[in-house]
């Protein structure tokens, strides 16, 4: 390191100038970072400060031939410190903690406003799509904030993928500050009784064992009547007309699927029973059935009851009970 003036590159601007000696002094009380910027010129270029030898006191060039080198030993005037200080300089090391922290900052204010957005996008779609379903069931005079405390009732008793149908209310022409009401799912009729104490009662019926649904129109409203398969009856008045309409309506399709599921059912379990009878005969666990290993009477006690319940028509009843008489 020679010459005889050198300037500091700090965020301010150069400072200087300032002898060898001053600038060792710097470094060796810690007042010049080893990543300084110096020059022997006010404009550049610059070098990094631990690059020239015998700057900083852990060089291993003598103290006497660092003197040699500087030129300027004798001279060892200080500089007041306003001239140059530690804080000018921002050391590498705390610039990159400071980069880290910023970039880890900014990453994590990013990553906490996405998802803040998306609960924000994710509530506000859900409102939406609750108001269109409680618009969807007041179609026919019902109470937009009762089918709202319904339908909020409701997800405490339904499955996730029960889909409620449709909601009728109860208006009687007196006192109807707690009515009943009748809901329908895709999967049951259930009727609900308000109680003392904001408690609540209901009654439901799968439409599996649903076997009728019954309306009857009145001077005032309508009243439904629900049977089931055990022949026990639900009834509730006061139902306005064109609910108590749409209650027969949607009863009647949920009825007629729920009449072909149990047909289906009871013909699968036949098959399977005649599966299984030919299956033991090719495999020889069975002997082949015969008239004598059939029961007749039982056979067309079973067809009797599918006939009764409304699973076969009488045309598949006679056909089957023709095959089993010619086996008596």
């Amino acid at each position: 390191m020679s010459g005889s003036q050198w300037y500091v590159r700090t965020k301010s601007g150069a400072s200087g100038p300032y002898t060898s000696q001053q600038l060792k002094d710097f470094a060796t009380k810690g007042k010049l970072p080893r990543q300084a910027n110096i020059s022997k010129q006010q404009d550049g270029p610059w070098t990094v400060a631990e690059k020239v030898r015998g700057l900083f006191p852990e060089e291993v060039l003598a103290e006497a031939l660092a003197a040699e080198v500087l030129g300027e030993v004798a001279d060892r005037t200080e500089v007041p410190d306003e001239e140059i200080r530690a804080s000018d300089f921002i050391p590498d090391v705390v610039k990159k903690s400071s980069m880290s922290i910023t970039s880890a900052v900014t990453n994590i204010s990013k990553s906490i406003i996405a998802q803040v957005k998306e609960i924000e996008t994710g509530l506000a779609t859900r409102a939406e799509s609750a108001t269109a379903t409680v618009n969807s069931l007041c179609a026919d005079g019902q109470d937009p904030s009762f089918i709202e405390k319904m339908s909020l009732r409701l997800k405490e008793l339904c499955t996730k993928t029960e889909q409620i149908l449709y909601i009728a209310v109860q208006s009687k022409p007196i006192a109807n500050f707690a009515p009943d009401s009748v809901v329908l799912t895709d999967r049951r009729f259930i009727i609900f009784r308000p109680k003392l104490l904001g408690r609540m009662s209901f009654v439901d019926c799968l439409w599996r064992d649903c076997k009728d649904v019954h309306v009857e129109e009145n001077m005032i409203g309508a009243t439904l009547a629900l049977t089931g398969m055990n022949g026990h009856v639900e009834k509730l008045d006061y139902i306005p007309k064109a609910q108590a309409r749409m209650i027969y309506r949607v009863a009647q399709e949920q009825e007629e699927i729920a009449f072909h599921t149990r047909r289906n059912m009871h013909m699968e379990e036949l098959q399977a029973s005649a599966d299984k009878t030919v299956i033991n005969q090719a495999i020889g666990t069975m002997p082949q059935q015969t008239s004598a290993t059939i029961d007749p009477v039982a056979k067309l006690t079973q067809l009797k009851q599918l006939l009764d319940s409304g699973i076969i028509d009488k045309s598949e009843f006679d056909t089957k009970k023709a095959e089993l008489l010619k086996l008596i």
